[in-house]
């Protein structure tokens, strides 16, 4: 429950900043929390276990929101994976497979980046 808290005030203190980059790291934070947490620990917060998915899911999209300029793909990355991961576990393969295939793009991309690099340093 603590982390929750923590990653509560570290939202609101980034919306306040305006610095979207932290903000969409911390929605993929509390996003990757609610999914794992205990439905104690969801409970204590204010948070309805029954609603766990769907609240990650809902903090995964707002972090792909943010970063719709495409700058940081890590957070691409890291939000449409917890998506795919939260679909599959809900047993919605075909949204599961689509959030995948984007996840596996930006991925690959990022491989495909870091490999150029090291190229171009040798």
């Amino acid at each position: 429950a603590l982390a929750l808290i923590n990653l509560q005030k570290a939202i609101e203190i980034n919306k306040k900043v305006e610095n979207n980059s932290y903000l969409s790291r911390n929605y993929i934070s509390i996003g990757n929390t609610i999914r794992t947490a205990s439905a104690s620990a969801l409970e204590e917060v204010g948070i309805n276990p029954i609603f766990r998915h769907q609240i990650s899911i809902d903090f995964f999209e707002r972090a792909l929101l943010l970063n719709q300029a495409g700058d940081e793909l890590e957070v691409q990355r890291d939000a449409l994976n917890g998506i795919s991961n939260l679909y599959a576990n809900q047993k919605d393969f075909k949204k599961a497979l689509t959030y995948f295939k984007q996840y596996s793009i930006i991925k690959d991309s990022m491989v495909n980046n870091e490999n150029s690099n090291i190229i171009s340093n040798l």
